[in-house]
């Protein structure tokens, strides 16, 4: 990833079935660099049964928006095949952010979405979210201020949670390079 240094930096995304705390997640995708400068990946699908056992919800509006999406944004939202429980699904999202320093910044784009919601899970299931709350940053406040990032083309699979992880990333790399050149 360049010469930027993003070290100690992730990128989260999730894809759901709804939009309040409480909402089925299906998918969590992330990416960062750790403090050694080396990228990692991380990604899994949740079952969305599991979901629903542990009390979370969907609604129609949602539902009605994933109808509208591409045909393979629709496709792998359906395919449950490498679904995992809740519980699995937290803790291999524990052991990625183990890759990372305490103090990560952890970023996506939308601060009361993804934040949110992936919080709502680990306290429903009676965790601690794994990270620090002053270490939240919101891309899409920052692509406000620089919008020009929007105009990187897009690799993979519009709305799924790895692909749109990987693309928000690589936005953030550029306005910080922006910034810093």
């Amino acid at each position: 990833m360049d010469n930027v240094n993003l070290n100690n930096n992730v990128m989260v995304d999730i894809e759901t079935l709804g939009t309040a705390p409480g909402s089925v997640i299906t998918e969590i995708g992330a990416c960062g660099i750790d403090s050694n400068g080396e990228y990692h990946e991380f990604s899994c699908r949740i079952l969305i049964n599991d979901s629903i056992k542990n009390g979370f919800t969907m609604d129609a509006d949602t539902i009605k928006w994933w109808f509208k999406q591409g045909d393979e944004a629709r496709k792998s939202l359906a395919d449950e095949s490498d679904a995992i429980t809740v519980d699995v699904a937290l803790d291999s999202l524990v052991k990625f952010f183990d890759l990372f320093d305490k103090d990560f910044r952890i970023w996506c784009q939308g601060s009361s979405f993804d934040f949110a919601l992936i919080g709502c899970y680990f306290k429903r299931l009676g965790r601690s979210v794994p990270w620090k709350f002053w270490n939240e940053r919101d891309l899409r406040t920052l692509k406000a201020i620089h919008p020009y990032a929007e105009k990187i083309k897009f690799e993979g699979i519009k709305h799924t949670a790895l692909s749109d992880a990987k693309n928000q990333f690589n936005q953030l790399q550029f306005i910080i390079k922006k910034i810093f050149a």
